[in-house]
């Protein structure tokens, strides 16, 4: 490929595709080949197929969000992102972290927003991640509704209401900051 022999490159790689693929290691290598070389249709391809393969719909999804996000294609990005959370929940923070990383462009705020505004009907969980980027993109009475939309309902949430309270406070918040301290303490 770096020889200017393209075409004999791809016929390789689909020789190796073709035949070589066992496991998910071989996958990674191919899919990270593809990557490095920006043959994204075969990469996107190659992908499909493993999903399929291992019956894992979220398979290379954070390869995937990672290489559409450092192009900039933040829809892409963002739905790889949200199909991570909803089949692997123990990434929501890592997720969460990425997006929030999106927000700092505000040309991407209408697209945060809605992208996660309609995932949030499917996996409430996604809430806290609304809850993240409207707060960090200084909409502090929507982020103030997503916290109250998702509740308290165990330990967790009523840490997670306390330090928000507490952010709010430190953010010169203060009606919002004492309506979430109220809101705990009732709840």
């Amino acid at each position: 490929f770096q020889n200017q022999q393209k075409d004999f490159a791809i016929k390789i790689w689909k020789e190796f595709q073709k035949n070589k693929l066992s496991n998910k290691t071989t996958y990674r290598l191919l899919f990270h080949t593809y990557a490095r070389f920006g043959q994204v249709d075969e990469m996107e391809s190659l992908v499909k197929e493993g999903r399929t393969r291992f019956k894992e719909p979220h398979l290379f999804a954070i390869d995937l969000a990672n290489y559409y996000q450092s192009r900039q294609t933040f829809d892409r990005s963002l739905n790889e992102y949200l199909l991570l959370i909803f089949n692997q929940s123990q990434y929501l923070r890592y997720a969460t972290d990425r997006i929030l990383v999106m927000s700092d462009d505000t040309t991407n705020y209408v697209l945060i927003d809605s992208t996660l505004n309609a995932a949030a009907n499917i996996n409430p969980s996604v809430r806290l991640i609304l809850s993240g980027f409207y707060y960090k993109t200084g909409q502090f009475n929507k982020a103030f509704y997503e916290h109250k939309r998702i509740g308290i309902n165990n330990q967790e949430d009523a840490k997670r209401w306390l330090l928000f309270a507490n952010n709010l406070r430190k953010d010169n918040q203060n009606n919002l900051s004492i309506e979430a301290y109220h809101y705990l303490l009732e709840n």
